[in-house]
């Protein structure tokens, strides 16, 4: 909502942008089939998802666009081939990026065991990272959920 609030300040007019954070299912409905309601963008679940395109289809003759952020498993596939060190970047910037607190984060990482077998384990876990309080500039991985995460 502030980011909204900082943008209505910089000069786009409320009467463009609005933020909405209705949890009932009819609440999203009445909002949905509204007329002026020319796209929506929606970070959830895949069912919730699918309810808005049924109703944007349902309530509007034409076509309203829909960015749809509903996560996923995303997959990165790296043969025998792949340049370790490489790999260890690519890696750790696609699923640590923003603390892995996005749709398209890294979630599985399937290689070759041969491509490791020369490899110490300290190596490996060696990713150039840092942990710590996300105010601090130093900082690329700031607070999750809890200690695991």
């Amino acid at each position: 909502m502030r980011c909204v609030e900082l943008l209505h300040l910089a000069g786009i007019p409320e009467t463009v942008l609005q933020f909405f954070t209705g949890k009932r299912q009819s609440d999203r409905a009445t909002l949905i089939a509204d007329p002026r309601v020319a796209g929506v963008a929606f970070t959830g679940s895949t069912e919730t998802a699918q309810f808005i395109n049924r109703q944007l289809a349902q309530h509007h003759q034409a076509i309203v666009p829909l960015i749809a952020e509903t996560g996923g498993q995303n997959v990165m596939i790296a043969d025998s081939s792949a340049l370790l060190e490489q790999l260890v970047q690519d890696v750790i910037v696609s699923a640590f990026n923003s603390a892995g607190q996005r749709c398209s984060a890294l979630r599985v990482l399937l290689c070759s065991r041969k491509s490791l077998e020369n490899h110490s384990h300290a190596d490996r876990r060696h990713a150039g990272i840092s942990h710590g309080r996300s105010r601090c500039y130093h900082t690329d991985i700031g607070p999750v959920i809890d200690q695991a995460a």
